[in-house]
């Protein structure tokens, strides 16, 4: 599995010269590749937007980025886990490679599942990937991941969630939450009274930081 490339989309930026700040987007269970592609026209015009697909299909449609361990939410399968890492590196590799981008502002961002692939790459490989975005998601809750956060210092994370999701319930979120907040990242957290679902106000909140983490500023959400 790992030696194969990870199907993908990319929208151009839509604004400004290169090298371009990049965002890579990963879907979340049981869907592909097509399903967070229209944010790329709803973030900032800057950004060269790549949506990709997970490697392993679902069983009752779509792909998923890793099985889960017995213990169900918040535990991914060790196996399954690292070979989309492997497979999502290998995709950094290729976009740097072959597109007028800056590698300097890689971001990666994600939607449930996807999002907890974002969250812990961005602890994993920091000197890569600049910042994450974990939307209705958490972080790998493995003591053996080599994440490294203290050299993610100063990268901008946002994280939200909604209170009433009853596919990954907010506790999730809130463990996360509160173990980025021991680590020296920029944390920008957000809750909202929706279930697992991405609702105008929180794309409104992400487009405005997003906005201030390419012009370098704060901006208050």
């Amino acid at each position: 599995m790992t030696d194969l490339e990870l199907t993908h989309i990319v929208a151009p930026s839509r604004a400004g010269d290169p090298p371009h700040p990049v965002l890579v987007l990963l879907h979340g269970r049981g869907t592909d590749e097509t399903d967070l592609l229209p944010l790329a026209s709803a973030l900032d015009p800057r950004l060269l937007v790549v949506t990709a697909r997970a490697p392993f299909p679902f069983p009752w449609g779509g792909y998923a980025w890793y099985d889960l361990d017995p213990r169900g939410v918040g535990y991914p399968n060790r196996q399954s886990l690292e070979t989309s890492i492997n497979l999502i590196s290998s995709l950094l590799t290729t976009i740097t490679e072959q597109h007028p981008v800056d590698p300097a502002r890689v971001y990666l961002g994600g939607f449930s599942m996807g999002s907890v692939m974002a969250g812990t790459m961005a602890l994993l490989e920091p000197e890569r990937i600049a910042g994450a975005i974990i939307l209705s998601g958490y972080l790998a809750a493995d003591p053996e991941l080599p994440l490294q956060p203290e050299k993610a210092a100063g990268h901008p994370f946002f994280m939200a969630h909604g209170t009433l999701d009853n596919v990954i319930p907010i506790q999730f979120a809130r463990q996360a939450r509160d173990y980025l907040r021991t680590t020296p990242v920029d944390l920008h957290y957000k809750e909202y009274p929706i279930g697992h679902q991405i609702s105008d106000t929180e794309l409104s909140d992400l487009s405005s930081w997003l906005r201030g983490v390419l012009d370098k500023k704060e901006v208050k959400i």
